[in-house]
């Protein structure tokens, strides 16, 4: 499923094993606001999501913030009591257009 989301930011990491050195796990987190929601009776406005892709997906996040076109994958992520729930992951982003969030800023300085 591919989705246009704004992505605010990213970072690669990797987590090694402290005893062994051994690599336990790798890749990039990204924040995000998806381009797709409804305001409810108790939900206004965008929610801000935070998700793991692959390393890979860092080289495809060139600008910061920005929209993209993000492939997303099933996946699947413990709820922190043991049960499962699914997900979708980034898997790779198509770069769309900058997202020119120093513009708000710049008007919210110039108004105080």
């Amino acid at each position: 499923m591919i989705e246009r989301v704004i992505v605010f930011s990213a970072m690669q990491y990797r987590i090694a094993n402290d005893a062994t050195g051994e690599l336990e796990n790798e890749g990039t987190s990204i924040q995000y606001v998806s381009s797709d929601w409804l305001d409810s009776a108790d939900r206004r406005g965008p929610m801000v999501f935070k998700e793991s892709g692959p390393l890979a997906l860092f080289d495809d996040l060139s600008v910061l913030p920005g929209v993209y076109d993000v492939r997303f994958v099933a996946g699947s992520a413990s709820n922190g009591r043991g049960k499962s729930l699914r997900t979708q992951k980034p898997a790779s982003a198509r770069f769309v257009e900058e997202f020119a969030l120093t513009d708000i800023l710049d008007e919210e300085r110039a108004v105080s």
